[in-house]
């Protein structure tokens, strides 16, 4: 028994340290707002929730230089 609780928690806490640093928080928000609880599923369900394609908006690819095969950060241009 105790070693499922450690287990869930650990569970628990990865998921939560990969929601806190990869999912902006106005996203987080609006995914919270549309989750309901289904009793008969015992699960969430998220209702008509768009964060895709155009939606996204400032979380597009950085455009590459006409000379360079692939888009690079300026801390990889200093090296």
């Amino acid at each position: 028994m105790a070693d499922t609780i450690r287990q869930l928690t650990q569970t628990l806490k990865l998921k939560d340290l990969i929601i806190v640093n990869f999912i902006p928080d106005e996203y987080l928000r609006a995914i919270e707002q549309r989750a309901v609880w289904n009793n008969d599923e015992d699960a969430w369900k998220l209702q008509h929730l768009e964060i895709t394609g155009k939606n996204l908006g400032r979380l597009c690819r950085p455009v590459s230089h006409p000379k360079l095969r692939r888009p690079e950060t300026n801390f990889t241009r200093m090296k």
